[in-house]
């Protein structure tokens, strides 16, 4: 009486010989490795189901870099994410900081429209003059679009309260 194994029938049988098991296993494991960094890329927060391809988390960026450079009085930097239409107009209306210190910011963030295009940011900067430990409250309104479909997001800004600090530095 002979006995066959299933393993060693033929190559028309099983054409991975010993292998075949094996390999399904090997598959299973590269499918898990593959789904492992994105699972967790959501669980984190590093990807976004319903933002693919990261418009929100650039924005952050952006909208960060900029306030930072409008409290540092450094106004020619954060021209640069101002709609090129009002870049002139944004530069000329600071008054002069020799005197004025910026102490810190708070920003209240409203929501994306559905299209993920537009948002608006309430910036409040808080400073004070160098004359005066009186601190003042500047308000700043961001309007933010995306750039035409790229991932470029630009503001439109308005403040609130420039005209009396150049008025109580002169």
């Amino acid at each position: 009486m002979k006995i066959r194994s299933n393993l060693w029938r033929g190559a028309e049988a099983a054409p991975l010989g010993p292998w075949r098991g094996a390999s399904a296993a090997l598959l299973l494991i590269l499918v898990g490795a593959l789904a492992l960094p994105g699972a967790l890329g959501c669980y984190f927060g590093e990807f976004d189901i319903e933002d693919p391809l990261g418009r929100k988390f650039h924005f952050g960026e952006r909208q960060k870099r900029y306030t930072d450079f409008v409290r540092w009085s450094a106004f020619e930097q954060a021209s640069e994410f101002v709609d090129p239409n009002l870049h002139d107009e944004f530069v000329n209306q600071f008054p002069s900081f020799r005197k004025l210190r910026f102490t810190d910011y708070e920003v209240k963030y409203g929501k994306f429209d559905p299209d993920r295009t537009t948002r608006t940011v309430d910036v409040t900067y808080y400073a004070y003059q160098t004359v005066s430990p009186i601190e003042i409250e500047i308000h700043e309104t961001q309007e933010w679009y995306r750039e035409d479909d790229s991932n470029r997001w630009l503001v439109r800004p308005t403040f609130e309260g420039w005209d009396e600090l150049a008025f109580n530095q002169r």
